[in-house]
Parts: structure tokens; sequence; C-alpha cells
């Protein structure tokens, strides 16, 4: 059994990943590369967001990065979980699925 799927509904996905995916680096919470801009509590200077980085509370390994653009997908575009697959490409030879069971 298939399921249909109307691509318009990809561009408030498509939207998300242009503020928040492109050209953006995500990078540990606690990365020293955050040091200098770290302004408080959980804050930074308005100059990470102009440098394209991205602090997240996970390893933004491509594994991770995978799962978390599921739950994104997940929260935006109203979809079942479990029939959504997303995969994160490394490289063209080397990738990340993830999938939930």
């Amino acid at each position: 059994a298939g399921m249909v799927f109307d691509f318009a509904e990809f561009a408030t996905m498509k939207e998300w990943i242009k503020e928040h995916l492109d050209h953006r680096f995500y990078v540990r919470h606690n990365h020293p590369v955050l040091e200098p801009y770290i302004e408080g509590e959980g804050e930074y200077s308005v100059e990470v967001d102009s440098l394209g980085l991205v602090p997240v509370d996970f390893n933004p390994t491509s594994e991770n990065l995978a799962k978390f653009l599921h739950e994104v997908c997940y929260q935006i575009m109203n979809l079942d979980s479990k029939s959504l697959a997303v995969t994160v490409w490394e490289t063209c030879t080397s990738s990340a699925t993830y999938k939930e069971n």
C-alpha cells in the first residue's frame, strides 16, 4: 500500500530548511568555538547567527542531524512519524538515515 502526498506541502519544510539549515554550521552548545559569543546562560551574541553558527544540545553527527530533522519534519508537516524517513548525506557515497520503528 502506498501513500499519496502533495509535494506542494513540502513548501513549509523547504522554507524551514532555507532559514535554519542552508549555509549553517551546527555546533554543540558547549563547543569552545562558541565561547567568545556567550552572553549568558544559553544566550549568545547576535554574531553567532550572522556567522551561521547554530548551537544545539546534541553532537551534530549525520545520524543525530537525521533524527533532529525527522522530529522537525514530523512537527512542521504533521506527518505520521513512523512513515517518515530522513536521510542526511555527508558525501555522494556516505549518508545516515533515521526512521522510527
